[in-house]
Parts: C-alpha cells; sequence; structure tokens
C-alpha cells in the first residue's frame, strides 16, 4: 500500500513539475502563437509552491525523488528572482553605492496607476487627489507617471487643476485617449524638469496607450516611457465568481469560467503586441531611457521579457526583499507595475509605497545617469 502511494505521490510530481516547466516557456512563445502557456505562467507561483510541498515532502521521506521538483525550480531560478527579490541576490550592482560611486546627479520617479483618482468610490475615503498630492509632498518625485489619469472640467475631480496648482512638477506631459464632454481619461507624466519632446506611441483596438517623453535633467536628455497595457476587462460578476471560488460544475459556472479565460487570453495577446511595439520603440531612443507603468502581467510572462530583455529592473536592481507585490485588488495579486530601464542608467533605493489610494500600490526608484557606461557605448561605435 505504500508503494503504491509513494508512486501516485510522485506521478503526481512529476505532472506538476512538467507543469512549472510549462510556465517557463510563457516568456519566450508568444500568445498570439500558443496562447495557453500564458495561463501557465499566470499560475507560475502556485505551481512553484506545490513543487515545494513535493521537495519537503521527499526530503521528509528521505527519498531521492525530492530531485524531480528541486531541477524543475532550479531551471527556473532567473524568473523565481523576478518573482521573489531573495537575501544576497541581486542582479548587478546597482545599488546606493555604485550611484555614490558615479557621482552622477540623481533624480527620483514614481509611477502610480491612480484608477481615476477613485470617481466611482471604489474606495472609502474622501479628497483623493489632495492625499495623492500629500503623497507627493512627502516623497517628492522629480518625475511622476500616472496612469488611469482623469479629470473632469469643474468640479471636485478637476484634478488637471490640481496638479497644476502643485507648483513642485510644473511641466507635464498628459495623454488623453478618451474625452466627453464632462470629463477625460487618458495618461500623464509630470516632471519638475523641463520638458523637450513629447510623442506617443497608439495601440490597436483599445484605450491603453504609451506615451513618451524627453526631459532635461541636468544637463543630459532622458527618455520617459510611461505604458498602460492592455487590461484584463474584469466585470462585477467575473470578480464575484473569482471570490467565491466554489466549483460546482454547473452550466452558470462554466460559463463564467468560460467568459474569464476568453478576457484573459484576449488581453494575454494584445499585451504581448503592444509590448513588441513599445520594445521596439526603445530600442531606436538615442538617450538613457526608462520604461515603466502598469504592465497588467506577471514577471513570468512573455510581456515582461519582452520589456525586461536586454534592460534592467528596478525592483530586482535596487528592491527590498519579498515579492514586491504592486497590485491591491484581487486578481492577479502580483507585482504588475515595473521600473525597466536601460544600461545608461543606474538604480537605487527603490520601494513600494503601502498606501491605500489605489487599487494599485506606487513604486519608486532614485536614478543617475552613468556617464561612464555611455562613454564605453561611444568608444564601441
Amino acid at each position: 500500500m505504500r508503494k503504491f502511494v509513494n508512486k501516485t505521490i510522485l506521478y503526481l510530481n512529476i505532472i506538476f513539475a512538467v507543469l512549472l516547466l510549462l510556465a517557463y516557456t510563457s516568456v519566450a512563445i508568444s500568445p498570439k502563437t500558443i496562447w495557453v502557456l500564458a495561463f501557465f505562467g499566470l499560475a507560475y507561483p502556485f505551481l512553484l509552491v506545490i513543487n515545494v510541498v513535493f521537495l519537503l515532502f521527499w526530503i521528509w521521506r528521505k527519498k531521492r525523488y525530492f530531485l524531480v521538483s528541486l531541477i524543475a525550480i532550479l531551471i527556473g531560478w532567473n524568473h523565481l528572482n523576478a518573482y521573489i527579490r531573495l537575501p544576497l541576490i541581486h542582479e548587478g550592482s546597482s545599488g546606493q553605492e555604485t550611484a555614490q560611486k558615479l557621482q552622477q546627479p540623481e533624480f527620483n520617479l514614481m509611477s502610480f496607476n491612480v484608477r481615476l483618482f477613485n470617481v466611482y468610490d471604489w474606495i472609502n475615503k474622501p479628497n483623493i487627489p489632495a492625499k495623492i498630492i500629500d503623497l507627493l509632498k512627502a516623497y517628492n518625485p522629480g518625475v511622476l507617471c500616472i496612469q488611469e489619469f482623469y479629470t473632469e472640467n469643474e468640479g471636485n475631480l478637476n484634478t488637471r487643476k490640481v496638479f497644476e496648482n502643485y507648483k513642485a512638477l510644473p511641466y507635464a506631459h498628459i495623454k488623453y485617449n478618451s474625452t466627453g464632454k464632462k470629463a477625460k481619461y487618458g495618461i500623464a507624466t509630470f516632471s519638475k524638469y523641463p520638458i523637450v519632446a513629447k510623442g506617443t506611441i497608439l495601440f490597436n483596438h483599445t484605450f491603453n496607450i504609451c506615451i513618451f517623453t524627453d526631459i532635461v535633467i541636468s544637463g543630459d536628455t532622458v527618455r520617459i516611457y510611461n505604458i498602460h497595457l492592455q487590461s484584463n476587462r474584469f466585470v462585477q460578476n467575473n470578480y464575484a465568481f473569482i471570490d467565491s471560488l466554489k466549483f460546482k460544475y454547473d452550466e452558470k459556472q462554466m460559463e463564467e469560467i468560460r467568459d474569464i479565460s476568453s478576457r484573459l487570453k484576449n488581453a494575454f495577446i494584445m499585451r504581448s503586441e503592444q509590448a513588441e511595439i513599445v520594445s521596439e520603440h526603445a530600442k531606436k531612443c538615442p538617450y538613457p531611457y526608462i520604461i515603466c507603468g502598469d504592465f497588467n502581467d506577471t514577471p513570468v510572462s512573455f510581456t515582461y521579457q519582452t520589456l525586461k530583455k536586454g534592460r534592467l529592473d528596478a525592483f530586482r536592481e535596487s528592491g527590498k526583499n519579498g515579492t514586491g507585490k504592486t497590485y491591491r485588488g484581487r486578481f492577479p495579486a502580483y507585482r504588475i507595475d515595473y521600473i525597466i530601464y536601460d544600461h545608461k542608467l543606474r538604480s537605487t533605493r527603490y520601494k513600494k509605497i503601502k498606501v491605500a489610494l489605489s487599487d494599485h500600490y506606487p513604486i519608486m526608484c532614485t536614478f543617475s545617469i552613468d556617464n561612464n557606461q555611455n562613454r564605453k557605448q561611444t568608444v564601441k561605435k
């Protein structure tokens, strides 16, 4: 009997190890090609935990079968580091000591999806725009990238007027992709440094958008890509179903599962296309650049890998240990907001600010321009 139980557990272990390996493939194969792999990438943290449980179980039983999960986990070590910043393990030497050694001027950048400044009272708090201004006064970012920027032409939610009155960020690049008689919706980048050029990257068949802003900081031009990639577009009944997690497999629930799966599939595909467009645009940028914002995808995804490839992730380079979760909502409760940058910059003091002003946490980082790296590249040319 014990032998039968061990074999059954081993077979289950092998199945979940294979599923974990499939999750790794999701970063390399576009959802446009094989969309189902993106679901394995989304399930990565759960598959990882299950494999850790198998690993510990076999160690406890003193069986060499623990190698099945151990090998599967080690194969995806790089993905694990993207999810969890572990003690004493970082990607590079872009910590505070490096910035001090470079002795270059520093600037702070904050990225924040403000969820329309709580226009629909999702959070039971008054005066959200004013509280966000209080947050800015406390952290004093030199550059602020806002996703889901919303303003009314008049009234309490005339947020453009609120920000115009905030003199610490006098320069603005706002792009509205949805306008009405009373209100506008879009994306915005504010800066305490002069803006010398502005541009927009439009995506097909969506309100999501990316803007890029060229800013002069201490004589150097830095381009900021402020990006909001495709949302999953869940509706209230989708969230109610996810919250319940009571699978009865009746026709109504199966229809709900199909609806959620379809929304995820479409979003995976659209985000992959949007990420490729932004990545290709950034490759042609003549300046040091940062890609930040709400990617709406996890670290084990084609979207993240496309925008991260050949670049650095501020969380992985200079963040605190832990998962770095940035989404406060119900699904997906992962790190989906990022600050990605090229090798001409160095990051320090990455932080997630735990405030309940949106369904996202603001993230912030300090940057310096590595002119030594710029000179090396010039010599190579």
